[in-house]
This record gives C-alpha cells, sequence and structure tokens, in this order.
C-alpha cells in the first residue's frame, strides 16, 4: 500500500506547515511533545539559533519557532519533497528572513563554522529492517541507520557546530535504539 502524497497543513504554534504523508516521519505526532519538553527543561530562554537536523517539513523547527523559543530556524534534509514543503511554510508565513533551508545530510548542510543554541531533531531510530515499512510503508531513509553511521556522523561534528550553553535534544525511539549510546564532548 502506497503512502497518500495529498499535501496538507497542520497549525504548529501559530504556523501553517505544509506536509504529505510521505514527508512524516513521525514530527507531526511529536511536535507538542517537544516543544513541551524544551519548555520545561529551559523555562523562559529564547535561543538564537535552532537547527533541525534531517528536519522533514521542519514541524519541530517551525513549533519551536512559533512559540518564540528560539528567534532564527536552520532546516536541512536531503529528501527534495520535504524541503519544498518546508520552503512553501516558509513563504506562506512570511519567515524567509528568519528560516534558512538547505538540502544535505548531516552536517553538509551548514556553513562551515555556523553555530546553534539548540538542535533538535528525529532521526532515523533503527539500524536493521523492521516491521515499520511494512505496516506504514515509510521509505528507508525514514527509519533505517545502518550500523548507526548517521547518528555517528552527527555527534562527531555536532560539537564544532554547538554554541557556548549549546544543547541537543534528539526524539529516539526506545525499540530501535534504545541500546545505543552517543556523547558529544569538547
Amino acid at each position: 500500500m502506497a503512502r497518500s502524497q495529498k499535501e496538507e497543513s497542520v497549525n504548529c504554534s501559530g504556523i501553517s506547515v505544509f506536509y504529505s504523508l510521505e514527508t512524516n516521519g513521525a514530527g507531526l505526532q511529536t511536535k507538542e511533545d517537544l516543544l513541551q519538553t524544551v519548555q520545561s527543561l529551559f523555562p523562559g530562554r529564547v535561543f538564537e539559533n535552532c537547527y533541525e537536523w534531517r528536519s522533514g517539513p521542519g514541524f519541530f523547527g517551525y513549533t519551536l519557532l512559533g512559540a518564540g523559543v528560539c528567534k532564527n530556524l536552520y532546516l536541512a534534509d536531503v529528501y527534495d519533497p520535504a524541503l519544498d514543503q518546508a520552503m512553501k511554510t516558509a513563504m506562506k508565513n512570511s519567515l524567509l528572513g528568519r528560516v534558512h533551508i538547505s538540502k544535505g545530510d548531516n552536517w553538509t548542510a551548514i556553513s562551515h563554522g555556523k553555530k546553534f543554541d539548540l538542535i533538535v531533531g528525529n532521526p532515523p531510530h533503527f539500524n536493521v529492517h523492521n516491521y515499520y515499512n511494512e505496516i506504514w510503508q515509510f521509505d528507508r531513509r525514514v527509519y533505517f541507520d545502518q550500523d548507526w553511521d548517521i547518528h555517528r556522523e552527527f555527534f562527531v561534528k555536532a560539537k564544532d557546530h554547538l554554541a557556548s550553553r549549546g544543547e541537543i535534544l534528539l526524539l529516539e525511539c526506545a525499540w530501535g535504539s534504545g541500546s545505543v549510546r552517543f556523547c558529544v564532548s569538547g
């Protein structure tokens, strides 16, 4: 069963975010949880530059931006339809001066030396083929990180892009990645 390509929009803290079922890797269902977690962990803090790693259409980033948790948003993904939707969201909501969208995986889309005080993401959660593909027809890019290479590459270079007092908050699935631990050290 193929996933729907129909484009829809959803309110993310006052921002109309465009997406399709194909570009939703669970950000739609978890965006409010992420917002509540950020507000709980960092009460009253406003982040200057937020990067949503493997952003898809930008559910996390746009939710944080709309809630006033961050001032500037950087989105990066490898999937053109998701990037097109992220750009449509920025244009339709008059956010082009505050939202920066790039194509690339991990840090290839981010300028050398660019620092973020908040990095969020919903990366692939499994390093083996699993039942998600049969049930929901997800593309492998959404859930599969063979040998945790995507995560490893992310964390190796994360310290180069993390501002002083910077924070990283990732949504991970305990079923797929509960036994894996990564650490960023200066």
